[in-house]
């Protein structure tokens, strides 16, 4: 009888699960928030305490001073033994992996020197 008992406690929640999949793992979709235009144009100044870039600079500003659909122009200041100014440009991109963005919106910048042309890969 307590054998039972135990084996009906445990068989309950997997028949319940069960049930409520249909036998399938259902994954729960996200809704589309990702604007990064409209984020940096609500953002003008952001500060990178911490990140996961191969470098020894642990504070960053960005400051972005003209920020359209699909680019962004910025003002970069670090240090990294002396302070370093730089002019960026941002172009958007569509990020493959996660929560798509919105309908029309991008959810990624790829960042170049507007100086001296160089990729910083994402």
């Amino acid at each position: 009888m307590v054998e039972t008992r135990i084996f009906s406690v445990l068989l309950f929640p997997f028949l319940l699960t069960a049930a409520f999949t249909n036998g399938k793992e259902e994954e729960e979709e996200q809704k589309p928030t990702a604007d990064i235009e409209k984020f940096l144009k609500e953002n003008r100044k952001i500060w990178v305490y911490n990140t996961t870039e191969l470098s020894n600079i642990t504070c960053r500003l960005d400051v972005y001073t003209n920020v359209t659909f699909d680019h962004a122009w910025f003002s970069r200041s670090f240090v990294n033994e002396t302070r370093v100014d730089k002019k960026m440009i941002g172009k958007f991109l569509d990020w493959q992996g996660g929560v798509r963005p919105i309908e029309g919106k991008y959810d990624a910048m790829e960042i170049n020197d507007t100086a001296r042309p160089t990729d910083y890969p994402l």
